[in-house]
C-alpha cells in the first residue's frame, strides 16, 4: 500500500527507465557559445530537472558544465580526469564568473567522490572507469542521468525506493498520523546536506520555522530570516516561503510572505504564536497549497517554480487545510487567532507584546477539487478545535466542542457526530485527532478513545496520555499497526530518565507490545517545545533533542547534540531527519546549528574515540599528493615572520588580534582592490598579502604595498579563513577536505594532505564539500601544523586531528574524536552540557591545543579537564574562546567570545569580564566590545540605537568567575567580573572588526542607528560603516574615518605600518599614514 501511495502521487518509474534521444546538433561540448547554451537547455530539457545537484562527468573544458550552472536552481560540480582540462574548466568559468556554484576537480578511478542519493541530474560524457551502478548509486531518488553514446544520449531514471516516504503535511498526511512509512529513517550518523540560516531569530521571539512540508522529491517551508539575535520590535521579519531539493538542500526557488508575522497575530512570544500556523502548507509535489499572508485566501504554487497558477475562490481566511484523495478540505475562520494584552497580572514573567493568543471563531469547512480549484461543497461555520481536522477513507473528521463530527469527503453531508470531551489544551487545542484504518482516536479528556469511522461507535477507551512537548496537544500514533500515545499524566518529573510506551491494537485498544528503555531521556529542564514525530519504526521523542525509542528492535538513542526550531520541530522523511535551525543555548561546544539534513548510521565499525582515523594516515600515495613545488624553496629571499607581519589569522597562534607594531593615527587609503564575493581576514608576511575568497575557492596573494595581484590559486572547495604564512610556504585548510601547502613566492602546490578519510562529498551551503571539511586557518605551533577534519564527533565517524611536518606533509600525531555515545540502558543524560566536540578552528595557550571544551597536548592526547560545575564549566588554560565558533560572523544574543582559562559551558556572560561579541588581547589586557549587557527574560538583550555598546579593557588577569549561588542556576547570571575595568567608553559602533596595533585599538562596524523610516538601514549597509582609532590606556577617541562599505566580520589586520580591511561586498582596502 504505500508504494501505492507514494508511486501515484509522484508518477513514479518500477524500475530504471532507458531512454535513447538524439544529440543535438554538433557536439555538447562544442565551442560555440550558442551551441554550447543550446545543448545545456536541451539537456535540461530532456532530463526533465527543475533544479538541485547536478554533476558534469567528463567536463572538458568547462564549457557545457558553466552553461548548466546558468539556471541558478543547480548547483553544478563538474569531474573530469585529466588535470589539465580540470586547470582549463576552472579558467572558464572564472571568466564567466560563476565559479563557486558551478566548480570542477578531478574524478579518481572508478568511485564518484559524492554520498548516496545526492544528484539530481548526472550529465556524463566521458564516463571513464566509473560504471553505470556507481552512477546509481549517487543518482537522488527521481534522480535522471544523461549518457552520451555515440549521437545520442541515453537517458537512466533512479525510482523512489519503497523503503522511503513523503511528509506532505504538518502531521505527515491528511489523516493527522505523524509517522512516516520510512524504514531507511534512524538515529542520525551521517550528515547528507547542510543549509542556512544557523539560527532562528531569538528566543525571545516567534519561532523562525512554520509549515515544513515534503513531496516530489522537495520540501517547502516559511522562514523569517529577520535579523538574528535581535528581538527589539522596530525590526520587521523577513518572512519567505522556500523550497529546497530534499536530496541535496539546493535552494530551487523563494518568494516573499506578506502579511505574516507577529504584527498579524499581535504577540512575539516563542510559545503564543498560534498553533495553526504549522497548517497553512501541503503539497502534493506537483503543487503547493499555501496562503499567502496570515489572513490571505489560498494560492496554487507550481512546485518547481513557485509560481502562482491560481488562487482557490472563497478561499479567504483559511486557517488549516488537509488535501485526501484529491480533494482540498479548508477550514475557514471568519476570525483568526488574535492576541490582545491581559486585563490583569500575567501569570509569569512575559516580554514586551508577549500576549497569550486569542481563540479563533468559528470555522466553515469548505471541499475544493485540488486539481480544478472548482468548489464541492461547503459547511455553515461552527466551532472547530484547532488541528484536530484530519481526512481518511472518504471520511472528514474534527472535534467540535465537545464531540467528533464526521462528514463525507465528497459532499459535506455530516455521517455522524459522537460526545467527546476535550482537554483544556496550550493555544485552545482540545487533544489530538488521527484516522487509521476505519477508527478515529482521539487523546481528549476522557482518556485515548476509539471511535468507528463508519458511524461513530466508541470501540475502546484507555487512560488519558498527556505530551510531552510543552504548549502542544498529546503525542498520538499509529506506527507498525499498534497505536501509541504520550505519557500517561503527571508521571514527568525533573528527574526523570524512563521512557516508557504501550502500543494498542487500533481495534481493540488490547495492549500487544510495551517498549520501556531506563535513560533514553536526560534528566532536568522541560521537553521541547515541539511536537514529537514517529516512522514505523521509532517514535521520535523531544526532551532535550530527539530521542529515537525503537518499536521493533533495541536500536534506541538520545542525540541531545541535536534541536530543532519551537513550534514546528524535525520532519523525518525521504530516508533523513531533517533539523530546522534552532535558537537554543544548551550543550554549546556540541550542539549543531544550521539546517540539517541527517541519515541514519553506518554499517561498518565506528573508530574508538582516540584511535587513529580509519583508513590509516601517512604519506601514502592517496592521502600525501607532492606537488611541482615540493621540498624546493623558493628561488627568492625567504620572508621569516617579523614584528611587521601578520602572518596568521587573527595575527598568531594564540589569535590575539594584536601586533606590538606602532600604527599611525591620521591614515588615508592607499588602495583598494575588487575581487568580489565574500572575503576572509588578511594575512601579510614580508611583500605577501593573502586573502581568500570563500565562495570561489580562490586565494589570492597580492602586492601589499600596492594591492597588484602576484599569484591566484584555485582549491577544490571553499577557504572559510585565511591562511598561515610559515617559513616560505603558505599553509590552509579547505573545505574539500585536503591541506594545501604552496610556495608562497608564487603560489606553486609542494603538496596537499587529504585529513578527509576518503573523498566523499555533500552539499553545504550551496555548494559541494567534504563530509569533513578543513578550516582554512592551520595552527602552527612549535613547528607543527595542526588541523582538525570533519563536523561533529557524531557524525561520519568523528573528527580527525592531525599533526603535520608543515615542510613535508608527513604525519607528525593524529587522533580522532568520535562520540561518545551512550548506553541508554545504563548511562544517564545531562541536561545543558555533554561530552562530544564540534569542528572549529583551532586555538592555543601555548601549552595546549582547544577545540571548544575539548583540550589536548602537542601529540594530540586528550587532556580534557572535569567538569569543574554542574553546568559544564572546565578550567585549564587561558586562551580565547568562542561559544559557538570563529566562524559565525555575526552577533548572536547566546554566544559570546571570551578570554579565559574557563570553558564556559551552559553560562551566559552579560557582566563578565574579558567577554564581548569580539574582542584582541595583548599581553596585558583585553579590549572586548560589550553588546548584550541586558536580559530579555531568558536570553541577553541588545537594543539597538539605545547606545549601549561598550569597549571594555580588563587586565588579563581579571578572569570572569562564577560564583557559588549562582553556579547551579540554569539560564541564570552566569558569569560576572572578579574586578572592575581599567576603563570603558560608549561607542556608536556595531563592531564587527577589530585590531591591536602597538598603543591603538582601531575598530570598524556600521553606525549604531536606527531610522524610523528605514530601522534596517544600518544592519543592510545602507548607512555605510565608520572606522574609529581608540587610544589602548585610555579608551579616549583619536580619529573617525568614514567607508562606503561594511567590513567583512573580524576581516582586518594590521601590518608594515599600514591597515588592510576586507569589505563584504569583495573589496579589500589598504590604508596608510598621510
Amino acid at each position: 500500500m504505500f508504494l501505492r501511495r507514494i508511486g501515484a502521487s509522484l508518477g513514479l518509474l518500477c524500475g530504471f527507465a532507458f531512454v535513447s534521444v538524439a544529440l543535438i546538433q554538433g557536439r555538447a561540448g562544442a565551442s560555440d557559445p550558442a551551441d554550447v547554451t543550446e545543448s545545456a537547455r536541451r539537456i535540461l530539457e530532456l532530463s526533465g530537472a527543475r533544479g538541485g545537484f547536478a554533476v558534469h562527468l567528463g567536463s572538458g573544458d568547462g564549457r557545457l558544465t558553466a552553461a548548466l550552472g546558468a539556471d541558478e536552481r543547480f548547483v553544478v560540480h563538474g569531474l573530469d580526469a585529466d588535470p589539465t582540462n580540470v586547470e582549463r574548466a576552472r579558467k572558464h568559468i572564472q571568466s564567466r564568473g560563476l565559479y563557486g556554484p558551478v566548480s570542477v576537480d578531478r574524478v579518481y578511478g572508478e568511485r564518484l567522490p559524492y554520498v548516496d542519493n545526492l544528484v539530481r541530474l548526472l550529465v556524463v560524457e566521458d564516463a571513464g572507469a566509473v560504471t553505470r551502478q556507481e552512477m546509481t548509486r549517487v543518482l537522488a531518488p527521481g534522480g535522471v542521468a544523461l549518457i552520451r553514446q555515440g549521437g545520442h544520449w541515453q537517458r537512466m531514471d533512479k525510482p523512489y525506493p519503497s523503503e522511503i516516504d513523503q511528509w506532505t503535511h504538518y502531521l505527515h498526511d491528511a489523516s493527522n498520523n505523524a509517522v512516516a512509512s520510512d524504514l531507511q529513517v534512524g538515529p542520525p550518523k551521517r550528515v547528507r546536506w547542510i543549509a542556512g540560516p544557523l539560527w532562528g531569530r531569538s528566543h525571545e521571539f516567534n519561532p523562525s520555522l512554520n509549515a515544513l512540508v515534503a513531496g516530489g522529491g522537495r520540501i517547502f517551508y516559511f522562514f523569517d530570516e529577520g535579523v538574528p539575535g535581535v528581538t527589539d520590535l522596530r525590526f520587521p521579519s523577513r518572512w519567505g516561503i522556500y523550497a529546497r531539493d530534499a536530496f541535496s538542500g539546493v535552494l530551487l526557488w523563494r518568494r516573499p510572505l506578506r502579511g505574516w508575522g507577529y504584527r498579524q497575530w499581535n504577540t512575539r512570544g516563542m510559545w503564543s504564536a498560534p498553533l495553526t500556523l504549522n497548517r497553512r502548507m501541503v503539497t502534493d509535489g506537483r503543487r503547493v497549497y499555501v496562503t499567502l499572508g496570515y489572513k490571505a485566501p489560498v494560492s496554487v504554487l507550481d512546485a518547481a517554480t513557485g509560481e502562482t497558477l491560481r488562487v482557490i475562490d472563497d478561499s479567504l481566511g483559511t486557517d488549516e487545510m488537509v488535501l485526501s484523495d484529491g480533494v482540498l478540505v479548508l477550514c475557514v475562520r471568519e476570525q483568526l487567532s488574535v492576541a490582545s494584552p491581559p486585563k490583569g497580572k500575567p501569570k509569569r514573567r512575559l516580554n514586551p507584546q508577549e500576549w497569550s493568543i486569542g481563540a479563533p471563531g468559528p470555522a466553515s469547512l469548505r471541499a475544493v477539487e485540488a486539481e480544478s480549484g472548482r468548489t464541492l461543497w461547503k459547511r455553515p461555520p461552527q466551532p472547530m478545535t484547532v488541528l484536530t481536522l484530519a481526512a481518511c477513507g472518504g471520511r472528514v473528521c474534527f472535534h467540535s466542542t465537545d464531540q467528533i463530527v464526521c462528514v463525507d469527503l465528497r459532499t459535506g453531508n455530516r455521517v455522524w457526530s459522537t460526545p467527546c470531551r476535550p482537554l483544556r489544551g496550550s493555544r485552545h487545542s482540545g487533544g489530538t485527532l488521527v484516522m487509521y484504518d476505519g477508527v478515529v482516536l482521539f487523546a481528549g479528556a476522557e482518556g485515548l478513545e476509539a471511535l468507528s469511522a463508519k458511524d461513530g461507535q466508541r470501540l475502546w477507551v484507555s487512560p488519558r496520555v498527556a505530551g510531552p512537548a510543552v504548549t502542544h496537544p498529546p503525542d498520538l500514533f499509529v506506527a507498525d499497526g499498534l497505536v501509541w500515545g504520550g505519557d500517561e499524566p503527571k508521571t514527568h518529573f525533573r528527574e526523570r530518565t524512563t521512557v516508557r510506551r504501550e502500543g494498542r491494537d487500533p481495534h481493540t485498544g488490547e495492549v500487544k507490545r510495551v517498549v520501556e528503555v531506563s535513560h533514553l531521556i536526560s534528566p532536568l529542564h522541560h521537553f521541547r517545545c515541539y511536537r514529537s514525530k514517529a516512522t514505523d519504526r521509532y517514535l521520535l521523542l523531544t526532551k532535550r533533542g530527539v530521542e529515537f525509542l525503537d518499536l521493533v528492535d533495541g536500536d534506541h538513542m538520545r542525540n541531545d547534540w541535536l534541536r530543532a526550531m519551537c513550534h514546528y520541530g524535525f520532519m523525518p522523511c525521504y530516508g533523513l531527519l531533517y533539523m530546522p535551525p534552532h535558537h537554543c543555548f544548551c550543550y554549546p561546544g556540541v550542539r549543531l546549528d544550521g539546517f540539517l539534513a541527517l541519515a541514519a548510521g553506518l554499517e561498518e565499525a565506528q573508530p574508538a574515540a582516540g584511535s587513529p582515523a580509519q583508513p590509516a594516515a601517512g604519506s601514502a600515495p592517496d592521502r600525501l599528493e607532492r606537488g611541482p613545488a615540493y621540498q624546493k624553496p623558493s628561488t627568492l629571499d625567504p620572508q621569516p615572520s617579523t614584528l611587521r607581519d601578520w602572518p596568521a589569522y587573527r595575527h598568531d597562534a594564540l589569535k590575539s588580534g594584536h601586533t606590538p607594531m606602532p600604527l599611525a593615527a591620521d591614515l588615508a587609503q592607499a588602495w583598494r582592490v575588487h575581487l568580489g564575493g565574500r572575503l576572509t581576514q588578511p594575512v601579510v608576511a614580508g611583500d605577501r598579502l593573502l586573502v581568500a575568497q570563500r565562495d570561489a575557492h580562490q586565494l589570492h596573494c597580492l602586492d601589499p604595498a600596492t594591492g597588484e595581484s602576484r599569484w591566484t590559486f584555485t582549491a577544490g572547495g571553499r577557504i572559510d579563513s585565511p591562511p598561515t604564512v610559515h617559513n616560505d610556504t603558505v599553509l590552509f585548510g579547505c573545505r574539500d577536505g585536503w591541506v594545501y601547502s604552496l610556495r608562497a613566492a608564487d603560489g606553486q602546490l609542494a603538496w596537499r594532505f587529504r585529513a578527509a578519510p576518503e573523498d566523499r562529498r555533500i552539499v553545504a551551503f550551496g555548494q559541494p564539500e567534504s563530509v569533513w571539511p578543513v578550516s582554512g586557518s592551520v595552527l602552527v605551533l612549535d613547528g607543527v601544523a595542526y588541523v582538525c577534519a570533519g563536523r561533529s564527533s557524531f557524525l561520519d565517524g568523528g573528527l580527525y586531528l592531525y599533526g603535520l611536518d608543515p615542510r613535508s606533509g608527513e604525519v607528525v600525531c593524529q587522533t580522532c574524536v568520535s562520540g561518545p555515545w551512550p548506553d541508554v540502558h545504563k548511562q544517564p543524560g545531562r541536561p545543558f552540557d555533554m561530552d562530544g566536540c564540534k569542528a572549529d578552528l583551532l586555538v592555543t595557550d601555548g601549552q595546549y591545543i582547544y577545540l571548544f571544551q575539548k583540550a589536548f597536548d602537542k601529540q594530540l592526547r586528550d587532556v580534557t579537564p572535569p567538569r569543574a560545575t554542574s553546568l559544564g564549566a572546565r578550567k585549564l588554560g587561558r586562551r580565547l574562546i568562542a561559544t559557538n565558533g570563529f566562524l559565525q560572523d555575526f552577533w548572536y544574543n547566546r554566544t559570546y567570545w571570551t578570554y579565559s582559562d574557563t570553558w564556559p559551558g551552559f553560562y551566559f556572560a552579560t557582566a563578565a569580564s574579558k567577554t564581548g561579541q569580539i574582542l584582541v588581547f595583548d599581553r596585558s589586557t583585553t579590549y572586548a566590545v560589550h553588546v548584550f549587557t541586558k536580559r530579555l527574560r531568558l536570553s541577553p538583550e541588545f537594543v539597538p540605537g539605545s547606545q549601549s555598546i561598550q569597549l571594555v579593557a580588563d587586565d588579563n588577569a581579571n578572569d570572569p568567575v562564577l560564583e557559588p549561588k549562582v553556579a547551579d542556576r540554569e539560564k541564570g547570571p552566569g558569569f560576572s567580573r572578579a574586578a572592575p575595568p581599567k576603563w570603558s567608553s560608549t561607542i556608536p559602533l556595531r563592531v564587527t572588526a577589530m585590531v591591536s596595533a602597538g598603543d591603538k585599538i582601531f575598530l570598524a562596524g556600521p553606525p549604531d542607528v536606527v531610522p524610523e523610516d528605514d530601522p534596517l538601514a544600518s544592519f543592510d549597509g545602507r548607512l555605510g560603516a565608520r572606522l574609529r582609532v581608540v587610544a589602548k590606556h585610555t579608551g579616549q577617541q583619536l580619529r573617525e574615518y568614514e567607508l562606503e562599505e561594511l567590513p567583512v566580520f573580524d576581516g582586518m589586520c594590521a601590518a608594515a605600518e599600514r591597515l588592510y580591511l576586507a569589505t563584504a561586498n569583495g573589496s579589500l582596502l589598504c590604508f596608510a599614514p598621510r
